[in-house]
Parts: structure tokens; sequence; C-alpha cells
């Protein structure tokens, strides 16, 4: 009798502590998850963003008036992303404006003003003030390729057709211009056959092609473009080189200039064009002067630059402001320096 009591009191007391270690492991259990939690909290709070997936970046800069403007991602998931206004100071410090509308942004650099589509409807964004002005359309377009001064570009496919909108009188019609529209210069686009490498010059006015040029030789994928005092600068990504098209609207005859440089963006700064070239983990800008001369200005140290990253310059009042679309800092340089 005396060992079945034995037996069963060692019985009970083994049954208690296999349910005290359970309890103990499963509490454990729920504190590191609670942990956990409050450290993903804590970082998100902190600003990591990117270590959530939902990186925040800079996708546009423009000049709209007197001022530098930014539009830059929110930290959400949604798809496709959204966009606010950002006003960027003389000292770089940014200053949120207001929520951006639209879901992709031209920027008019004759108005200051962004366009995006928005169903059968062109819409008119003002970054200062935020009003949004709405123009119907005849039929849908897949998207805005370039706005110049009351002129809207249209595709409805990619490398296609390009039709134009006159905001003004509400007119809408197709031109012979077609492929990818690099960009628009004071009446001219400008674009590229990613099939047969040629550049177009197209006068959207006289709705003709002034010139078109066969770079397969020398161009392996569409240039990096510039205009400046009515010159227009090509820049090859891959081979390193600079060509420039004197007063390209009025002949198409291409010179190149005895530099070497992998340039990654450029832009004109009134007296001289700026290009920028990847140098180690820096980018480095350079002034490229009319006479084909040129010199080091600056350069933007431990950038997180890749192949497929895409820089964007914008130049107002002596200032040089960049940013990466695939980053979120903003990078400025007094150019009277």
């Amino acid at each position: 009798m005396t060992i079945i009591l034995s037996a069963l009191g060692k019985s009970m007391v083994s049954r208690k502590l296999r349910q005290l270690l359970i309890f103990g492991g499963v509490s454990l259990f729920c504190i590191l998850i609670i942990y956990g939690l409050l450290i993903y909290s804590a970082s998100r709070k902190s600003g990591e963003l990117e270590t959530t997936g939902y990186p925040v970046y800079i996708s546009n800069l423009l000049v709209s008036g007197n001022e530098v403007l930014m539009l830059r991602t929110r930290d959400k998931s949604s798809i496709p992303r959204e966009y606010d206004v950002y006003r960027v100071g003389q000292d770089g410090q940014e200053q949120y404006v207001q929520p951006y509308p639209g879901r992709a942004a031209h920027w008019n650099k004759d108005s200051g003003k962004l366009y995006f589509l928005s169903e059968m409807e062109i819409c008119e964004f003002d970054p200062i003030t935020g009003q949004v002005q709405s123009y119907s359309l005849e039929q849908a377009y897949e998207k805005i390729c370039a706005v110049e001064e009351e002129y809207v570009f249209l595709q409805q496919e990619l490398y296609g057709p390009v039709g134009m909108y006159l905001m003004t009188t509400g007119k809408e019609s197709m031109l012979g211009a077609s492929g990818w529209v690099l960009d628009v210069y004071d009446g001219h686009l400008l674009t590229w056959d990613v099939y047969k490498n040629c550049l177009t010059c197209y006068s959207y006015n006289k709705n003709l092609i002034v010139w078109e040029i066969d770079l397969s030789e020398s161009f392996s994928s569409a240039p990096v473009l510039c205009v400046n005092n009515g010159d227009l600068y090509l820049a090859n990504r891959v081979m390193g080189n600079i060509c420039v098209i004197p007063q390209f609207k009025e002949k198409s005859e291409i010179e190149k200039l005895e530099i070497s440089a992998h340039v990654i963006g450029m832009v004109d700064a009134y007296d001289y064009v700026i290009y920028a070239m990847k140098d180690g983990q820096a980018v480095s800008f350079h002034a490229l002067f009319s006479d084909g001369t040129n010199k080091k200005l600056t350069e933007w140290e431990e950038v997180n630059y890749y192949q497929d990253s895409s820089l964007i310059m914008a130049v107002h009042e002596g200032k040089l402001y960049c940013a990466l679309k695939t980053e979120g800092d903003l990078f400025c340089y007094d150019l009277k320096e």
C-alpha cells in the first residue's frame, strides 16, 4: 500500500512539472513575439523604411515659378505609389506642401505645372496652389509622353504613334512621329527608334520630320539629351563619349567631342551644360562649355548608384539639385563657389 501511494505521489509531481514547463514555454514564446512586434513598430517610427520593403524616394525635381519643388513617395505599400509635393529651400531643406493626386507626372517647363492622365481626361495640377484643371479627350491613351507650352503629347501604346492635344482649343490630332519620346524642345519632338537606334527630330507645328540620324554604330541605347543655346548634346551611357549637334533645329551635322565620360545625366545650366558621371562610389559633376572644354565642379560621395538608377537634375538661381529615383537623399551644390 505504501509503495502504491508513493508511486501516485511521484506521478502527480511529474504531471505538475510538465504543466509548469509547458506554461513557461508558451509564455516565453508570447513574450518573444510581443518583443519582436515592438522592435518592428519602433523601426517604422524611427524612419528606417527600407527594411519594410517600401522605401521613400524622390520621383521628380522641378521648377515652378521661382521655387524648386520635388515629388516624394509615401512610406506605404499602395500600388501604384502615392506622392507628396515638397518645397526645397536655398539651403536644401525640405518643406511639405501638399499631396499629389496623380500616379505619374510630366513637368511643363514653361508653366511649372504637372500633368497626368485620369481615364479620358488630361489633368493639369498646380503644385503651388493645388488646383487641378481637367481637359476631356476623344479617345483613351496609355500615357503622356511630353508637355510643352499649351501642347500635351500622348501615346496609346509604348513606342506607338504620338497624338497631340492643344489645351487652348481642345483640338486633338495624330502626328507623324512615333517611337520613344525622349524630350521636347522649342517646337520639336526628339524620338528614339528602339529597334533601329535612330534619333529623329520632328517639328510638331509643321507636322514633319526635320532630320533622322542613324546612331546604331555609336549608340547601343537611347542617349542622354540636353539642349543649351540651341545646341543638342548627346551622351553615350555605355561607350562613354559626348556628341553635339549645333543648332539642331536647322541641321543634323553631328560632332564628336574629345571627352571620355560614361554620362548618367545632363542639365542645362544656362551658360554651359552640366554632366554627371559615375566615379567609383561617387557621382561627379562637370561643366561642359560651348568650345568643347570641360572642368570638374564637385562630387556626390557615397551614392548607391546602380545601372538602372535614374539621376534627375535641376538648376535654379545658381544652384544644382540632384536626386536618384531609387534613393531618398537630395544633393545641392552652389554653382557660384
